[in-house]
């Protein structure tokens, strides 16, 4: 689907609204709809027929809600069956629903779609549009792909997926929105974002290896005073509970190489913290074409990229990296800990007998650390 984002001041209404409950009784219907880019098979075809209806009944010119819903329903379909050749990928269907969303607000709400007020939309045009770009905002809940963890804090859609090499990708996308109130002839009036397209996007990524992202994540949470969260100590109880995806790769069926110098480097290698002097092999995320240094500064997790545009940092004076420009990628907080643990928990690979060796040290060192302050 495109990069269509449901901005929070309409994500948050929609929530206080429980209409994600109702977004989610639909999910099988949405799978189907978005794997097939189709929305007019099964369910969709009562809709139509129901659209169909209500238009044909409609006495010439008379404009209602019903026909404004049923008129936008009709279009989509007719644009659909003109699509002889396939124009309409996933990209352009994204478009489209977006361009008419009143097929997937009756979708969801049948005709309590034109009760908008009561579930706190001033208009049947910010409901309608606001389910559907949190439907396309929730694609890879909706597709289930068993590879993705997904949340939100602050105005952050936070992504961390595993491919099936199991390749780590972490992104972090701005759905934050405008919203305000205006004086109109007909009084004030609520006005808010419902539909944001191309948001801004950050990344970073890891090739083949999730060792380096768990502990950095780990080192953060000792800098920031939570290493002892039940999230870490009881590790095997969030593990249990998330559970583990697996990855058909050489490294998980037979194990890897290496390990005992790997886990050497991941024991004595510290994390970038603002002001403090670099002492030993930082750790880093390593990408393909990339690496991303962990650096905490004002209690924020910050992963840092390699870029002309970005600038150098006062912590590298003296080192190999004291000339090299760094640009800021995603930054997570102490409230997104427990969910970047979990995601990790669940998705670590490609050797996941690395995952306990890893916390044993951790926890370990962690003990040793806390008796000595």
């Amino acid at each position: 689907m495109m990069d269509i984002e449901c901005p929070k001041p309409a994500y948050d209404r929609l929530i206080k609204a429980g209409l994600d409950k109702k977004v989610l009784i639909k999910i099988k219907v949405l799978h189907d709809i978005f794997l097939y880019n189709n929305p007019f098979e099964l369910e969709g075809s009562k809709i139509l027929k129901i659209a169909k209806d209500t238009f044909s009944k409609m006495p010439e010119r008379k404009i209602s809600e019903k026909t404004e819903v049923s008129k936008q329903i009709l279009t989509l379909k007719q644009i659909l069956d003109e699509d002889k050749y396939g124009i309409v990928s996933s990209f352009k269907f994204g478009d489209l629903l977006v361009q008419y969303p009143a097929f997937l607000g009756y979708l969801i709400l049948r005709n309590d779609l034109f009760d908008f007020e009561k579930y706190g939309f001033p208009s049947r045009a910010s409901l309608e549009e606001s389910i559907t770009s949190f439907c396309i905002s929730n694609y890879e809940i909706i597709m289930d792909w068993g590879r993705d963890y997904l949340w939100r804090s602050r105005n952050f859609k936070n992504l961390i997926s595993q491919n099936m090499h199991g390749d780590l990708y972490a992104s972090q996308t701005d759905f934050s929105g405008r919203e305000c109130e205006e004086q109109t002839l007909f009084g004030i009036e609520e006005k808010f974002d419902t539909i944001k397209k191309d948001s801004e996007k950050k990344t970073i990524y890891a090739y083949q290896d999730w060792s380096d992202f768990l502990m950095a994540t780990l080192r953060y949470s000792e800098v920031i005073g939570k290493a002892k969260i039940p999230e870490i100590v009881d590790w095997k109880d969030v593990l249990g509970r998330v559970g583990a995806v697996g990855t058909a790769t050489a490294e998980a069926m037979f194990g890897e190489t290496g390990i005992d110098l790997k886990l050497h480097f991941l024991e004595e290698s510290p994390i970038l913290v603002k002001g403090n002097k670099i002492e030993g092999y930082l750790l880093s995320v390593k990408g393909q074409n990339s690496n991303f240094f962990p650096y905490v500064e004002d209690k924020k997790l910050i992963y840092l990229e390699n870029n002309e545009n970005g600038k150098t940092l006062p912590e590298f004076e003296g080192t190999r990296l004291e000339n090299i420009k760094f640009s800021r990628t995603i930054e997570y907080c102490e409230q997104d800990l427990p969910h970047v643990l979990a995601a990790i928990y669940r998705l670590f690979a490609r050797d996941r007998s690395l995952l306990p060796k890893i916390m044993n040290i951790f926890l370990s060192q962690s003990h040793q650390y806390l008796q000595n302050k």
